[in-house]
């Protein structure tokens, strides 16, 4: 049971892969948005260094 269990994990990835995908295509604002906040922190924190 435990290895159908992991199996199944596996096999599913790709399909999550591909969901969370099309998810962030269908934000690309948002994605930007968060980047560029990304960004900013990755900045500041080099900065604090």
């Amino acid at each position: 049971p435990l290895t159908l269990f992991i199996f199944s994990i596996i096999s599913m990835l790709p399909y999550g892969m591909l969901l969370s995908i099309n998810v962030l295509r269908k934000r690309k604002e948002l994605r930007k948005e968060l980047t560029e906040e990304l960004k900013q922190r990755l900045i500041q924190a080099v900065q604090l260094v």
